[in-house]
């Protein structure tokens, strides 16, 4: 029998876009104890673009090159980003960037 883990976060973010890894960057640096959902690689339609031009900071740069960056920067601050297989059905969560084992069944938030 699978042991069940318990999870409980003061914040849960679903997607790993920029929206999500701004988040998550926040959050962390608020000392909130979060973790960010995403199916698939980190970044959003970042992934879908192959170039990016005139970006704050970048005169230009690759999509998946800023998602990495992103993405780098919020796990920087402790960001927990949990990836879900983009194939078939969603299963159990995959270590992304956790240091707890990937056998969550369930995410409580805190009010």
């Amino acid at each position: 029998m699978s042991e069940r883990i318990a999870l409980i976060y003061d914040l849960v973010i679903v997607g790993a876009g920029r929206g999500g890894l701004c988040a998550a960057l926040y959050a962390n640096r608020g000392m909130l104890n979060a973790v960010t959902i995403e199916r698939g690689a980190p970044g959003g339609e970042l992934l879908n673009t192959d170039l990016i031009e005139d970006y704050i900071g970048f005169e230009s740069i690759k999509g998946w090159e800023l998602a990495q960056k992103m993405a780098e920067h919020a796990k920087k601050f402790g960001a927990e980003i949990v990836t879900i297989p983009s194939s078939g059905s969603p299963g159990t969560p995959t270590a992304g960037s956790m240091s707890r084992p990937p056998a969550a069944t369930a995410i409580a938030v805190r009010r």
